[in-house]
């Protein structure tokens, strides 16, 4: 069913007329009229809002008073607006005085004129024709441009993908020259250690046989004063002396790598012992160890720097 026969069927039916179309806002309107390329009175913007805001209007007034332009400015604001909109009248003339002023703002492409006048016909498949032809280029200008961006786009990637692959290459030449330096470090530093190995053999040879003088003078002092619950044993300091034990107290004056085993097993109830703790060449810290009840306490003390606790016996 049209509009026109439902505009009928309502007025003999004695019933509200809905034509169905979406309500427009005033600022729209308004914001539409504003953007006029020419001024209205009072009274036309009054009609040309009414006749938005409704579903029928009536403007009625004498020749010369404005009426083709009032329904041109409608036209133009309701085109502004999304809008489509159909001019019919019963004499051409009227109909190409709104034709006019319309197209002069909007444009050729915007209005199409139907008549049956020959030449117009042939003027509005002119438009038509003229349409579908901006259209298709349109249509292949947007193509163009889709595939000159989609290009763009791929050989961005590509930059990217060949950036990425050079700083890759980079890392990869960093890192084997970081490798190369730092294993060329490390064979410095096992140098050293080894020959530092064979200095502190060295010492402890010197050591050991400044010891063994230091003993035989501790014996013949503890002979002279007569301390004879006093024992000396060489042998392998981690080891203790299984014989003796238990002991109330022992005593360690070189580093071990950890608390000996055998030396805790050897202290008596409620026995201490000291010891230092840790790498020959790094931190090492004073320990003092105590049994209780069947249980090992540990307390650190101090931070020490002691010879190492050699296994084993050396030999003169």
């Amino acid at each position: 069913m049209t509009t026109l026969e439902r505009l009928l069927q309502s007025v003999f039916a004695g019933k509200k007329f809905e034509s169905g179309h979406r309500q427009i806002e005033d600022d729209d309107i308004f914001s539409s009229l504003t953007r006029l390329p020419f001024s209205l009175s009072k009274s036309q913007r009054t009609a040309i809002y009414r006749a938005l805001k409704n579903d029928i209007s009536y403007i009625q007034g004498p020749p010369g008073t404005g009426k083709s332009f009032t329904i041109s400015a409608l036209a133009i604001a309701a085109s502004e607006m999304g809008m489509k909109v159909l001019i019919a009248s019963q004499k051409r003339p009227a109909v190409d005085i709104v034709h006019e002023k319309v197209t002069n703002i909007l444009g050729q492409s915007v209005c199409l004129y139907i008549s049956d006048d020959q030449q117009t016909k042939q003027k509005t498949r002119g438009v038509i024709n003229e349409l579908l032809a901006k259209a298709t280029d349109y249509q292949t200008g947007n193509e163009k441009n889709d595939l000159a961006r989609l290009t763009k786009t791929i050989k961005v990637l590509v930059d990217e993908r060949q950036e990425y692959a050079v700083r890759i290459s980079d890392y990869e030449s960093e890192l084997r020259e970081y490798y190369d330096n730092n294993q060329n470090a490390w064979d410095s530093r096992k140098v050293l250690e080894e020959d530092f190995a064979l200095q502190e053999s060295t010492i402890r040879k010197i050591n050991l046989l400044s010891a063994d003088k230091s003993r035989t003078k501790a014996k013949e002092l503890l002979k002279i004063i007569k301390a004879n619950n006093i024992f000396f044993r060489h042998g392998d300091g981690g080891h203790g002396w299984v014989e003796q034990a238990p002991f109330d107290r022992i005593i360690v004056t070189a580093c071990a790598f950890e608390i000996p085993n055998q030396l805790i097993e050897q202290l008596n109830e409620d026995g201490i012992m000291i010891v230092p703790v840790g790498e020959i060449h790094e931190e090492q810290v004073l320990k003092k160890v105590k049994k209780s009840k069947g249980k090992i306490y540990v307390e650190n003390l101090e931070k020490v720097r002691f010879v190492p606790l050699i296994e084993g016996v050396e030999k003169k």
